[in-house]
């Protein structure tokens, strides 16, 4: 799911109200779902660490190729394990806390952050050429159509959220 759907999502799992015009088993299906997410929905914004699991959890809502993205530098970076979805990064329970938030400032300040960012797959598979293109232009081609502004938000609320 893109960014904007998954945050649209969050909205309506933390909302209280429902539209009158969603029917009646539209409404029973988002009560359900916020019984499934809703707690997740909550933490948005959070990195946490899940006992029953045994992992740090960074709940993003954000789509998982932007989740992979983030995903992709913490592991490079940190050199650890994650792994996302469309709701979440999920990291080893060893995981020090501080050295993500300490990771998300620095990104929000690096003046080059584009070049920092790999471009995923799907993105590049976006690109009229791309399977005529070598993969470092077809890289730097896809860098050059992101939207910087999702990931921007994600750095900024991990860096003002809160652990637990």
């Amino acid at each position: 799911l893109s960014f904007v759907v998954c945050q649209r999502n969050r909205d309506l799992l933390i909302s209280a109200s429902s539209s009158n015009r969603w029917s009646a088993r539209a409404k029973e299906q988002m009560k359900t779902q916020g019984e499934h997410l809703g707690e997740l929905a909550e933490q948005c914004g959070h990195i946490w660490h899940d006992a029953v699991e045994d992992r740090v959890r960074w709940t993003t809502f954000a789509g998982a190729a932007l989740n992979g993205t983030i995903g992709s530098i913490l592991e490079s970076r940190l050199n650890l394990v994650a792994s996302w979805d469309d709701f979440e990064i999920s990291l080893p329970a060893a995981t020090d806390v501080s050295a993500i938030r300490q990771l998300a400032a620095e990104l929000l300040i690096a003046p080059s952050l584009t070049d920092m960012i790999p471009a995923n797959q799907e993105l590049i598979d976006q690109l009229k050429f791309s399977a005529c293109l070598p993969n470092v232009l077809a890289q730097r081609a896809a860098q050059g159509r992101q939207d910087l502004s999702p990931i921007m938000r994600v750095l900024e609320a991990i860096t003002q959220g809160s652990t637990g």
